[in-house]
């Protein structure tokens, strides 16, 4: 994102990291129906589930991190 000030000064934010999951993929082979298998939405929920902690995980090291390089507590 960038900001233009009317005194010609232009400052630009942008995300300083971005966390992707991939939590399944899978070829549909059916060409009748169109509900997901349920064993397939079974190892999407379970990859989610380890996903939301992974990521849990990675922000409050992330945030420690920080807080070192800040030279306190936040």
């Amino acid at each position: 994102m960038t900001k233009h000030e009317p005194s010609g000064t232009a400052r630009q934010v942008a995300p300083s990291h971005v966390v992707v999951y991939v939590l399944h993929v899978f070829q549909k082979k059916s060409k009748a129906g169109i509900k997901t298998p349920a064993e397939e939405l079974a190892k999407v929920k379970d990859r989610l589930k380890e996903a939301v902690s992974h990521y849990a995980e990675y922000a409050k090291e992330r945030e420690a991190g920080e807080s070192h390089r800040d030279g306190g507590e936040r």
